[in-house]
């Protein structure tokens, strides 16, 4: 035992010896690779700059925005994610997420781009500024991929309803171009919700689409009952029995579908309802909310007194401290963008969690149905800059950018 213990001892020595000269003789530069973290740097690279290169009008308010990288190539994505992209219009320094309509692997191509469709909205600061006033050659900042609204083969069936609201189309789009393209090996029949023809978004597009592939069915509802009905639409709302319809005949509890929402506030949660109605289990549900704002004036939760009081919020960054107003149905994000105070901003409905700031005192308002905390944000008072709206005077801390 004693010879071995000896034994173990030179050997240590002569293993020390050996990197003393290792180190001795090395070189002087930083030769360490880490080639983990540079993949994850080519995968989330961050903050990109694209150049707009073409714009199409694919509906009666609606455009179809292209973008190239200016400096390196976009990261892969899954159909279904959106980019956020940030503007700088009239004063105010914000960010928007869009849907990518492209097909994953349209990054990949030999001359690589992304799409997004903007559609208009009334008194859209951002859908205004882009449909009317962006040009051929203009320079933005990019960020994505972001989202979890993809097919993930762990997780969902290989059927998929998807259920779209006007621009929400969008990630169906690049799923269906991932179909064709035989990149993604599901089926897909997309519900399509809208108030008439004119209003509609690449009808034409997901026409040749299905007449590539027998993969991708797509049924229109048309909610204008004055509009002249096309052959095979639908018309009304997107009800049960209508989604039951073209559920493929199934029995719901047995999971035989998936079901993907995108649209606005008020058709997620109707179609939600009416999923659950028809006993879908809500572990087959997910759903993409399209815009920040809610619906203060039906939103039983939400004080009307307030609507029309403004309040004061001290904002502290650091040693800097700040003073703005925000009025009580203005989200506290957009308070700070109209004064030039960068927060960081995402998805912009309350999921993400990447606009989260500390609330020191004050009472907000934050919509349940966009409340996604954590329960420890919730006890030990953080919020979603997006989703939260004043009561009274406040004191926030925000992040230094």
């Amino acid at each position: 035992m004693i010879k071995s213990f000896v034994t173990d001892i030179n050997g240590a020595k002569k293993v020390n010896e050996l990197r003393d000269r290792e180190i001795f003789n090395a070189s002087d530069k930083n030769l360490y690779k880490d080639s983990i973290n540079d993949l994850a740097k080519k995968l989330h690279p961050g903050v990109l700059k694209a150049r707009l290169i073409s714009i199409e009008t694919v509906g009666i308010s609606a455009k179809k925005f292209r973008f190239e990288a200016v400096d390196q190539y976009f990261p892969p994505f899954e159909a279904g994610q959106y980019v956020s992209i940030e503007f700088d219009v009239n004063d105010t320094l914000t960010t928007r997420p869009y849907s990518i309509l492209s097909a994953p692997y349209e990054v990949k191509a030999i001359n690589p781009y992304f799409e997004i469709v903007i559609k208009r909205t009334a008194n859209g600061l951002v859908s205004n500024h882009m449909l009317d006033k962006a040009s051929i050659g203009d320079i933005f900042n990019v960020d994505f991929p972001h989202g979890d609204f993809y097919y993930e083969p762990l997780r969902d069936s290989k059927h998929i309803i998807g259920i779209a609201g006007g621009s929400g189309i969008t990630p169906f789009v690049s799923i269906a171009r991932s179909i064709v393209h035989g990149n993604l090996d599901v089926d897909l029949t997309i519900i399509y919700g809208f108030k008439n023809y004119d209003e509609a978004i690449l009808l034409d597009e997901l026409n040749e689409i299905m007449s590539k592939t027998d993969k991708v069915r797509v049924v229109n509802v048309v909610s204008d009952k004055y509009a002249t009905k096309r052959f095979g639409d639908e018309e009304g709302f997107i009800t049960r029995e209508i989604i039951q319809k073209y559920s493929i005949n199934e029995d719901p509890k047995s999971g035989l579908s998936t079901y993907f929402i995108c649209g606005s506030r008020d058709m997620d949660i109707f179609v939600k309802n009416e999923l659950l109605s028809l006993n879908v289990p809500f572990r087959r549900i997910r759903s993409e909310l399209y815009g920040e704002r809610f619906d203060y004036e039906t939103d039983t939760d939400f004080d009307q007194n307030n609507k029309d009081k403004f309040f004061n919020i001290l904002v502290q960054r650091g040693e800097k401290e700040n003073v703005i107003r925000c009025q009580g149905t203005e989200s506290i994000a957009r308070a700070l963008e109209r004064y030039h105070i960068k927060v960081n901003t995402c998805c912009r409905s309350g999921s993400c969690g990447v606009c989260r700031i500390k609330v020191l005192y004050g009472s907000y308002f934050v919509p349940k149905d966009r409340d996604k905390r954590r329960k420890a944000d919730i006890r030990f008072n953080y919020c979603h800059a997006c989703q939260t709206y004043p009561t009274s005077d406040m004191k926030i801390k925000i992040d230094i950018l």
